[in-house]
């Protein structure tokens, strides 16, 4: 490598003092050429003499001047590439960020879907001791659902009793659920806010979460992603991905009864 960078180097020298050779000669014989050309007489005084090099300042300030001119063109081409390869390399670095983003999101992403789903299932396992009517029985999740709905019920009757024990149930249940809503508040929450990904792609995540639910546990999941004062949850219920409540106004009114309600009195095992 050394070596053909010395002999590019001689090459440069080379040419460098045979263009001053060159320029010089030209300069020495130019008297000689200009009288040959112009059939005038030799010089008689310095003035004269002098003069016959008019010509050649106005040949050397020209070609000074293209020289310039040559100069800023390649300099602006130059520029331009230097812009180009600029831009591709921002356009690559800005690829890669994507790809690492998407790549970091996808794990988050899985990891948290089958966190939601250890969640739902642990839920699931729960026993409830359901004293206003120990007879139901089904999915925990399920059986929430029903017990919000006999406490609409039994809260229109103005059933006293009734509506107390079914509102500590629900009230002793918080605890169990708050872990998962609090994930799949945080899962959505950031699916959404992803702007790497694209409409389709946001709804394809949000169907793959909300799909793991049964219809009444979805519902169960609204009523409670609701009484933890969660946000996003009217986007959800737009993107279909949770069925809303006919009556939003009732089921508001519903949760602050529940979360006034007197003391605990319902059972779990």
């Amino acid at each position: 490598m050394n070596k053909g960078k010395n002999i590019k180097i001689i090459r440069w020298f080379i040419g460098v003092v045979v263009s001053l050779v060159s320029i010089l000669a030209f300069i020495f014989f130019f008297p000689a050429i200009l009288l040959s050309l112009t059939g005038l007489s030799f010089p008689k005084s310095a003035g004269e003499f002098g003069d016959m090099y008019g010509v050649l300042n106005t040949f050397f300030t020209g070609l000074a001047f293209m020289g310039l001119i040559i100069t800023i063109f390649f300099q602006r081409k130059e520029l331009a590439l230097q812009r180009e390869d600029l831009k591709r390399q921002a356009d690559e670095f800005e690829t890669q960020s994507r790809l690492s983003e998407i790549q970091q999101f996808n794990s988050f992403f899985f990891h948290s879907f089958n966190n939601i789903v250890n969640l739902k299932k642990d839920i699931n396992s729960i026993s409830i001791n359901y004293e206003y009517n120990p007879e139901i029985k089904g999915n925990t999740l399920d059986l929430i659902f029903l017990i919000i709905g006999d406490y609409m019920v039994e809260y229109n009757k103005n059933n006293e009793y009734n509506t107390i024990t079914i509102s500590q149930t629900i009230k002793k249940f918080i605890p169990k659920i708050t872990p998962l809503i609090k994930s799949l508040h945080i899962t959505t929450n950031l699916t959404l806010k992803n702007k790497h990904l694209s409409e389709e792609q946001v709804q394809n995540y949000l169907d793959m979460i909300f799909g793991i639910f049964t219809e009444e546990e979805a519902r169960a999941v609204d009523f409670f992603w609701r009484y933890l004062n969660y946000d996003l949850i009217e986007n959800l219920e737009y993107r279909k991905n949770i069925i809303p409540y006919s009556g939003k106004e009732i089921i508001k009114q519903t949760i602050s009864n529940i979360k006034n309600s007197p003391t605990q009195i319902a059972e779990w095992n």
